[in-house]
């Protein structure tokens, strides 16, 4: 980078934004002439920034989960800490639905195609059966819970993307 570029930074995930790194990058000399941090989302990145197209040389975007966020039972991403079942990235009320919502309230149709387009599962059909099927005697509240119930379908680990991995992480990922 030359200088007088400037790096902006936005993330739904203001504990992200809380972590060492950034608070030095945003906060000490010299780094904070050339790196801003915001809160919110790439959607709304130009008007967070006040940009047009001719104000911006590049963007680089980082849209993943972090390790940060499944460690964290309390964040509902993990599939080895139990927690709620949450997975927002933003983990705010004010975010329509939570995982929890959603493997609850969607129909088993309408699972089968989130866990299939989104998570690329090819086991849908048969976890969404099976995520339905459970539902009818308790909501599903937990991670530790749904990670079951896709493993009870799939087995303890299970073929996804030429790879094994935990069972849940494929269902829900």
């Amino acid at each position: 980078l030359l200088f007088p570029t400037r790096v902006l930074g936005v993330d739904r995930d203001i504990r992200a934004l809380q972590h060492p790194v950034c608070h030095l990058l945003s906060t000490e000399e010299p780094y904070k002439k050339l790196f801003r941090m915001e809160n919110g989302r790439f959607s709304t990145l130009a008007s967070t920034f006040g940009l047009s197209e001719r104000s911006v040389d590049g963007v680089l975007f980082d849209a993943g989960v972090s390790s940060m966020q499944l460690s964290d039972g309390s964040r509902g991403f993990s599939f080895s800490r139990n927690g709620p079942l949450d997975m927002r990235m933003d983990n705010l009320p004010s975010t329509p639905y939570s995982a929890r919502d959603l493997v609850n309230g969607l129909t088993e149709r309408q699972l089968s195609n989130l866990l299939f387009l989104l998570g690329q599962e090819q086991s849908s059909r048969l976890i969404a059966r099976a995520i339905c099927s459970h539902r009818l005697e308790k909501p599903i509240e937990t991670t530790e819970e749904l990670s079951n119930i896709i493993k009870k379908v799939c087995g303890r680990h299970h073929h996804h993307h030429d790879h094994f991995q935990k069972p849940a992480a494929g269902g829900v990922a």
